[in-house]
């Protein structure tokens, strides 16, 4: 009975450090690339016009509607690419009828049935920030005949990724039949909030699927972070440090009036792709505007403390402290733990996505231990110790999909 009291009182002291770590942490600052005017953009597609996803000149924008109230703060993601990438890219192969065997190019790139000297086959996109497939088939089979209903296109869409295993249940799926084609959109959506990752397919005459492509990406829970004003982050779409617009989409859904302004009168709160210096992807909170024409452009809601761009140091959840005159930052991004032998969830979870060895040489500046308790899918064998500033490493391929504490 003794015992039995002692490691109680050592459960519940344990407990109350992680909890007390926990309060004590808040959101990471992130160390983010110059522009965000390609996030949710299929990588393995390269032979996108880069011209589409930069921002119009010379547009202001105007809130011409009163928006709902939205929730002061909002759960982001930590996204990295799907396991076994490569045998998913097989899979797909099989589901849209793509002979081949696979072949690996420069730049962690891999094709199936690409002929030589052609944009056409199928393509995937990989590395620790993410994985991307896409698929151009080449062929001319367009046309005012024999086109699906928009019903059928998402059924046989769904069909497709069923065959090749790859996960349906967070898409959200819509179609639109035009005069040559019909065209599915399958968004991601996590609790409930609309992403800017989407899965499409292009059905030609007899049901040919003449383009498609999509995400393979995995995603954990991450960090909570504040969320400003649908009126701050207006003013932000003029901004590629902040803004996803894409010019074609300006043009087909989001008219300029002849004095250059574009209304806004409606707003959700969505969840937008960002990459990190680091390469590693995430899921931020943001804001999706739109007018009677469609989508305006979506943009980043997380307040500017949290933000940093460039080749700066990820930090905690302070203001960054300024750089003294002649000073360089360092290239390597860092999590800088203000009180680094009090060790949270959510601070570990920032290293996730990052490699094995930059994970380890974060956590060891931070006077954290390390150990890794699976890899590869094999597990180790562990003490039952529970250890405040440590952290479990699970490894898949050199990355980190997950941590743990203790």
């Amino acid at each position: 009975m003794h015992m039995s009291k002692i490691r109680l009182t050592l459960i519940v002291g344990a407990l109350a450090v992680l909890l007390t770590a926990c309060a004590s942490s808040g959101p990471l600052v992130l160390s983010l690339a110059d522009t965000q005017s390609g996030s949710g953009r299929n990588r393995a597609d390269q032979f996108a016009d880069a011209s589409l996803f930069k921002l119009p000149d010379n547009v202001t924008y105007t809130l011409d509607a009163a928006l709902p109230e939205f929730p002061s703060e909002m759960l982001s993601w930590s996204l990295t690419p799907a396991k076994e990438s490569r045998a998913a890219l097989e899979r797909i192969a099989l589901a849209i009828n793509v002979p081949g065997e696979v072949v690996k190019h420069e730049r962690n790139s891999f094709s199936i049935g690409v002929p030589e000297n052609s944009n056409a086959g199928l393509w995937l996109w990989v590395d620790i920030g993410g994985g991307w497939w896409s698929y151009v088939s080449g062929l001319n089979s367009v046309g005012e005949e024999n086109l699906m209903s928009t019903e059928d296109a998402i059924a046989r869409t769904r069909n497709i990724l069923a065959k090749a295993e790859l996960p349906i249940v967070n898409y959200e799926f819509t179609a639109l039949k035009n005069t040559r084609t019909t065209d599915v959109t399958g968004t991601l959506k996590m609790d409930g909030l609309r992403t800017n990752i989407a899965v499409r397919f292009t059905f030609g005459a007899d049901g040919a699927v003449l383009q498609a492509s999509g995400p393979l990406l995995d995603h954990v829970k991450a960090l909570m972070y504040p969320v400003i004003s649908a009126q701050d982050a207006a003013a932000r779409l003029t901004n590629e440090m902040y803004a996803s617009v894409r010019t074609s989409d300006m043009v087909r859904s989001a008219a300029i009036e002849p004095n250059g302004t574009i209304s806004i009168t409606g707003g959700e709160l969505t969840l937008m792709q960002i990459v990190l210096n680091n390469r590693s992807s995430m899921l931020l909170p943001a804001y999706t505007f739109t007018n009677e024409r469609g989508v305006v452009g979506t943009v980043l809601a997380v307040p500017d403390q949290y933000l940093s761009y460039g080749d700066s140091i990820v930090t905690g959840g302070v203001e960054p402290a300024p750089q003294p005159v002649g000073s360089t930052t360092t290239t390597t991004p860092a999590i800088v733990d203000p009180n680094p032998s009090v060790l949270s969830k959510e601070t570990a979870n920032a290293l996730v996505g990052m490699s094995e060895a930059e994970a380890t040489k974060v956590a060891t500046g931070n006077k954290w231990l390390v150990r890794v308790a699976k890899r590869d899918g094999e597990d180790f064998m562990l003490t039952m110790d529970y250890v405040t500033n440590r952290v479990n490493f699970t490894v898949v391929a050199g990355v980190v999909t997950s941590v743990s504490i203790g």
